[in-house]
């Protein structure tokens, strides 16, 4: 679990633009490590990252962490691209989608 999220995070600083005075606009993690959790990124250069997991069977037979989740980046082309995914007892699924609207980038 912690290399998947390790792996969220990687691709995130890896499709970010390699901008210098980039800042954290909004951060909240609400995990005690154990259970469900809650985490949210957002930077200036707007891309965000949000995942939550929810303890299905607790206790049972099959117990696992259901993790649902976003991150979402602009591209050197212009374009907000976000990935949406899943990952349950069922794999891993994602759906990726290309924002129509084109952003301005700039180095600041």
């Amino acid at each position: 679990m912690k290399f998947f999220i390790a792996l969220c995070l990687l691709a995130v600083a890896a499709a970010a633009p390699p901008y210098d005075n980039i800042q954290v606009v909004k951060y909240d993690n609400d995990n005690i490590g154990i259970g469900n959790y809650r985490f949210l990124l957002e930077q200036s250069d707007g891309s965000k990252q949000e995942q939550y997991g929810e303890l299905k069977n607790e206790g049972q037979v099959g117990q696992a962490v259901q993790v649902r989740g976003s991150y979402s980046w602009i591209a050197p082309d212009g374009y907000k691209y976000t990935v949406n995914y899943v990952a349950d007892e069922n794999g891993y699924r994602s759906t990726i989608d290309k924002e129509e609207r084109q952003y301005r980038l700039s180095s600041q």
